[in-house]
C-alpha cells in the first residue's frame, strides 16, 4: 500500500475522538474505500500533487469517462491508468 506522508498527507481524525467531539459531520475520508484511498496516494505520487488534488484528478477522470471512482481506482491500482505531472 502506498502511504502519503508529509505536509500534504490527509489528516485522518481518530474515530473515537471524532465520535466524542459531538460534531455530526462525517469526514470525507470515512466514505472513501481502501482502494480509492490507495489510488489517491499513487496518483499523488504520479502527478506530484497533494492528496486533495489527486482526488480531484480521479473524480475528473471518472466524470469524463462516465465511470465510478472505484473503477478509476481499480485502473490506477492495476496500473492501466496513470496520471502524469
Amino acid at each position: 500500500m502506498v502511504q502519503v506522508s508529509g505536509p500534504d498527507a490527509p489528516q485522518l481524525p481518530p474515530r473515537a475522538a471524532h465520535a466524542r467531539s459531538g460534531d455530526d459531520s462525517v469526514s470525507f475520508w470515512e466514505h472513501v474505500g481502501p482502494e480509492v484511498a490507495q489510488a489517491i496516494g499513487m496518483v499523488s505520487a504520479q502527478a506530484d500533487c497533494s492528496a486533495a488534488e489527486a482526488m480531484d484528478l480521479i473524480k475528473d477522470r471518472a466524470r469524463v469517462q462516465n465511470r465510478t471512482l472505484d473503477e478509476i481506482a481499480a485502473g490506477v491500482l492495476d496500473r492501466s491508468i496513470r496520471f502524469s505531472a
